[in-house]
């Protein structure tokens, strides 16, 4: 096996791990804390979910476009995005919050399953966006673990 589809394989796996990870944390706040604003930093627990469902399906939507035909950098405001993100979702309830981060997971894990080696050799984003992901998941699980 080549180096280049095993790394993958393994930043996938470390993905899988991490997602879940953040799941389970949130699933354990206390449901006081989950809608209650600047409980940690300037966001709910909450709206880091909704953040996250963002990132979630844009780097599933980035992939599929990636698999499609070669694409140049498309440039976008990521403090728009975010707010987006979290602003979209206000209205819906916790339960529906979760119901979309479990959505969203499954159709990322989807398209990463779709991957091949030809698109590693060929589109470096792949690795860079999943590794940014990992490092947003791990971040945000910590932020939900310390609150103010």
């Amino acid at each position: 096996m080549d180096t280049k589809w095993s790394a993958w394989l393994e930043l996938i796996d470390k993905l899988a791990s991490v997602s879940a990870t953040f799941r389970q944390t949130v699933l354990k706040l206390e449901p006081e804390l989950r809608e209650r604003k600047e409980v940690f930093g300037r966001w709910s627990a909450k709206d880091i979910v909704s953040h996250i469902i963002g990132w979630e399906w844009e780097v599933a939507h980035r992939f599929r476009m990636f698999l499609a035909a070669p694409v140049g950098d498309i440039p976008y405001d990521i403090d728009f995005f975010n707010n987006q993100a979290v602003t979209s979702r206000e209205h819906l309830t916790w339960e529906q919050v979760m119901d979309e981060l479990e959505a969203a997971q499954k159709e990322l894990k989807r398209v990463n399953g779709e991957i091949g080696r030809g698109n590693l050799a060929t589109e470096s984003r792949f690795r860079e966006w999943t590794e940014i992901l990992v490092n947003h998941y791990e971040h945000h699980t910590a932020q939900l673990q310390q609150p103010i």
